[in-house]
């Protein structure tokens, strides 16, 4: 089992189709150049700008510092260009503390400053159309992955989008405390392997589903790799088929793999990575933008024979 494009839709309705994001380096003089901007808006006498400019927060903007900025603390005149910087605001704590969740405690990462001025400023006939579901569905089996292999206590325990793990709640119906050690007594009432069906669909959404919902289903099956900013993540529903309804091939295809060399790449490491981002990038971007054209192609219903449920389950443990 496993967290998928199905899931994303389902439960975010993020849009999958559109561009792979890269995040460029933040100029040199971020700071100076934010702090510029939201002055007209920010307090004077403001003891609080100091949690902007901590030392120890140098990475971007503090969850403190863009409090000041919510939409309930704009006056009724306010004019378009503040109603921009608030929503510019609102975006960033959007994207540090729901989107992508990062080890930047109570940052978030200046990288996404360019972004969110871009969106905030309504220049529509310019946007790229950005694949929002893959890019956090990457972060997300990012973030499981660093959670799995940590080796400090002071290594954030989840980064990612904290919304797609409720995906556990939908498919496990019982809560387990130890479940890696219970697993194997699990049964097959015990897991809800397709909660998307159109019995489910009607019971949970009695008036229909957000259209949302559906419309990037073409690539729910790609076997392209997800990408968010640097990090490459392999894509594998060959592997959970079940998930989707579909038959299992057992045993189940490996798939490709993303080169040791690329998965570790680091910033903080490799400053020939920062140097080069987009160059090196490249690549992984132009393969997203294939998706819907290298899919695991399989139309038959999941076989419940019980030699292959025998075979499949043995596969599995």
């Amino acid at each position: 089992m496993a967290i998928t494009l199905q899931d994303v839709s389902m439960l975010i309705r993020m849009p999958l189709a559109g561009q792979a994001i890269v995040l460029p380096d933040p100029l040199v003089d971020w700071r100076d150049d934010i702090i510029g901007r939201y002055a007209c808006i920010v307090p004077e006498d403001d003891s609080d700008i100091k949690c902007f400019f901590s030392e120890d927060e140098a990475r971007g903007p503090t969850l403190h510092w863009l409090s000041q900025f919510e939409v309930g603390y704009m006056k009724d005149d306010t004019e378009n260009y503040h109603v921009e910087l608030h929503l510019e605001a609102y975006l960033l704590w959007h994207f540090g503390w729901v989107m992508f969740t990062s080890g930047h405690r109570n940052t978030v990462d200046a990288r996404m400053i360019n972004l969110a001025r871009f969106i905030a400023q309504g220049n529509i006939q310019s946007f790229p159309q950005w694949s929002w579901g893959s890019t956090v569905l990457a972060a997300t089996y990012r973030g499981l992955c660093e959670a799995c292999t940590k080796t400090s206590f002071k290594q954030p325990v989840f980064t990612g989008c904290p919304l797609l793990p409720q995906w556990a709640n939908v498919q496990v119906r019982s809560a387990y405390e130890y479940f890696t050690e219970v697993f194997d007594l699990l049964k097959e009432d015990n897991v809800q392997w397709c909660p998307y069906t159109n019995e489910e669909t009607q019971r949970r959404a009695p008036t229909g589903l957000n259209t949302l919902c559906l419309c990037d289903s073409s690539y729910w099956l790609t076997k392209k790799m997800l990408l968010y900013d640097i990090a490459v993540e392999a894509y594998s529903p060959q592997h959970v088929m079940r998930q989707f309804g579909l038959y299992q091939e057992v045993p189940v295809p490996l798939g490709e793999t993303v080169p040791p060399k690329i998965h570790l790449q680091n910033r903080k490491a490799d400053a020939s990575v920062r140097r080069n981002i987009f160059a090196k990038m490249t690549p992984w971007v132009e393969q997203w933008s294939r998706a819907t054209l290298d899919i695991v192609n399989e139309s038959r219903p999941y076989d419940r024979c019980p030699m292959h449920n025998a075979l499949y389950n043995s596969c599995q443990r």
